[in-house]
């Protein structure tokens, strides 16, 4: 199981996109008035001919600052 956490202060919906052998994670962040930071945890099942994991957000592709596995 693979799990993408993203904090943030604003409001996040994801949805996913398979194209050929890799996963494109799309995040659509929305500022809230609130501003208090928040952690979203979305849970994804990868199927073994995924060899890319591409996380954009609004958009854009973003890097991954932690990656941890066993």
């Amino acid at each position: 199981m693979t799990y993408i956490i993203y904090q943030a202060t604003d409001e996040v919906t994801a949805s996913l996109e398979k194209q050929g052998d890799k996963l494109n994670v799309k995040l659509k962040a929305m500022p809230k008035e609130d501003g208090e930071i928040e952690q979203h945890v979305f849970k994804l099942k990868v199927d073994k001919d995924t060899e890319m994991i591409d996380i954009l957000i609004n958009g854009k592709s973003t890097p991954i600052a932690i990656i941890t596995g066993s």
